[in-house]
């Protein structure tokens, strides 16, 4: 089913479908927001109500630190896409403004409560923060859901290598090009999506052409080289990604490209195709080669480096 998009309280208010509502960012929808996001679902299953989502755009730091706001890992379209694929059916996104943040921590639910009145139950992470200067924690929503009739869940945090799974963290092994780490958080690669556009189709003229993707998310990943798998609707390649300013041949910008070589003769995507790409393993870091020949060898190190991932996945690279 596809999901509903609210975008502002008022607007729900006086509907009077009953719903089940897990609270917060969910920046990443990593392994932790899916243990608040699936109990959430399982349970309005259960009782026949819509699960429903309540975020926040932009992220409440861009109120509070606006020289230095939280770098989301996906935009706004990328995290409904995937609370649409994992089940929720209403997505209430809400612009966090100064009154909002103003709001005292014992008037949260009574708000909430007041403009959905159909609300029957509320999911969060045990960490969970809310109301001015964030006092309002899982104990005060438990005794406010007691006196409203709403149940609250509060869900343990995840668990990885000992310490729990976040959106900050998780923004960290992104910079720092850990995309192992990252991926098995998110449980899923690192993706994006975007548009082939026209380049100066220098790698053509050594030998390695590539797809050009407009690509600078909020948080950026680590500059670099990647193994990727490319998609679109009708079918799929590997790839190999460069990721950067390419410093090499280009001086003239410090907006980073999204190139991809495509290592399947089959898929030929053209300008104007629009793409998704997984990134599923860094190769190295981006630096800056003396000439073109250097930067050509490396390339070609670059590929042999794919082939035994490749060949460590038990996928055989046919075309490297």
């Amino acid at each position: 089913m596809a999901i509903k998009k609210i975008q502002s309280l008022e607007e729900w208010e006086g509907m009077q479908t009953p719903i089940a509502l897990a609270l917060g960012m969910f920046d990443g929808v990593h392994l932790g927001h899916r243990a608040v996001l699936n109990r959430c679902i399982e349970f309005a299953k259960a009782e026949n109500l819509t699960p429903a989502v309540l975020t926040f755009w932009p992220h409440p730091s861009h109120l509070i630190r606006p020289d230095d706001p939280t770098q989301m890992i996906q935009n706004i379209v990328h995290k409904k896409d995937l609370l649409e694929n994992i089940g929720i059916q209403l997505l209430i996104e809400i612009e966090f403004t100064r009154s909002f943040a103003a709001i005292e921590a014992d008037q949260f639910l009574p708000l909430l409560h007041s403009k959905i009145h159909s609300l029957k139950s509320l999911f969060v992470g045990e960490n969970f923060r809310f109301g001015k200067k964030r006092i309002g924690d899982l104990q005060l929503l438990s005794s406010q859901g007691k006196k409203l009739g709403i149940q609250i869940h509060g869900l343990p945090r995840k668990l990885y290598k000992g310490q729990p799974i976040s959106s900050s963290r998780i923004r960290k092994e992104l910079a720092d090009g850990n995309l192992s780490e990252v991926n098995f958080m998110l449980n899923r690669p690192y993706a994006c999506s975007g548009k082939v556009i026209t380049g100066k189709q220098l790698g053509r003229t050594i030998g390695f052409p590539t797809l050009n993707i407009a690509y600078d998310p909020e948080k950026r990943p680590r500059f670099g080289v990647y193994l990727v798998r490319v998609h679109s609707e009708s079918d799929s390649a590997w790839g190999v990604a460069n990721f950067g300013l390419r410093p090499t041949v280009n001086s003239e910008t410090n907006k980073p490209l999204l190139e991809i070589h495509v290592l399947e003769d089959s898929c030929s995507w053209t300008t104007g195709k629009e793409l998704k790409i997984d990134w599923i393993q860094f190769i190295r870091s981006e630096q800056k080669f003396a000439s073109l020949d250097d930067l050509k060898q490396q390339i070609k190190l670059d590929l042999e480096d794919s082939k035994k991932f490749l060949l460590k996945m038990k996928i055989p690279p046919l075309i490297i």
